[in-house]
């Protein structure tokens, strides 16, 4: 990997809403980067060794990402991975591979995701449509790439909790915030 390469790849990490593996006249496999602006990069490596870099950049280790919310999700493969709280990759099956080998699998990321709409008859059986305005399409029907994306947002609950997040405790009554106000001035003014 080039040292441009790498640095384009960092320079770009927060904005990801996508990683697309894709053909490329000329240049062969590769992967597309589609960023929350909507803005399409192209890298000349294949999926796998991105979203391995992408990883390595969040200080992420995927076999332990897998391992964890597999046993979440009781499944071993298509596992969302969660990289940071902004970017959890939904994994999706975004091409038909030409070669033995060739990724299938794209990443979306949950928090990008506007909508899923069902594609007219073809290959591709959905398109999902980012807050960019991007449809990226996808292989599986409308019902499993909405299954894929409950399942993000079961693994970000566990992630967050893992890492300390804590959901916000239910507001008090204006009448108990008032009680609580009136007695802990009474107690530091009286006292």
């Amino acid at each position: 990997m080039g040292e441009r390469e790498q640095l384009k790849l960092e320079a770009v990490r927060a904005e990801v809403a996508a990683l697309r593996p894709l053909y490329c006249d000329g240049a062969g496999d590769g992967t597309e980067i589609i960023l929350r602006s909507g803005e399409r990069l192209w890298q000349p490596r294949r999926i796998r060794a991105v979203r391995t870099e992408l990883a390595h950049l969040y200080g992420v280790d995927l076999v332990a990402v897998r391992r964890i919310y597999g046993a979440l999700l009781e499944r071993s493969s298509s596992v969302p991975l969660p990289l940071c709280p902004r970017l959890i990759l939904v994994p999706l099956r975004l091409r038909r591979p030409r070669c033995r080998g060739d990724a299938s699998l794209g990443y979306i990321s949950y928090h990008e995701v506007k909508e899923v709409r069902a594609a007219e008859p073809g290959p591709f059986r959905s398109r999902v449509v980012l807050f960019s305005g991007v449809e990226v399409p996808a292989l599986s029907r409308r019902r499993v790439v909405l299954e894929h994306l409950s399942a993000a947002r079961l693994v970000e609950e566990r992630y967050l909790s893992r890492h300390g997040w804590k959901p916000p405790a239910e507001e008090l009554r204006l009448s108990e915030r008032l009680g609580a106000f009136l007695r802990e001035l009474s107690a530091h003014y009286l006292f």
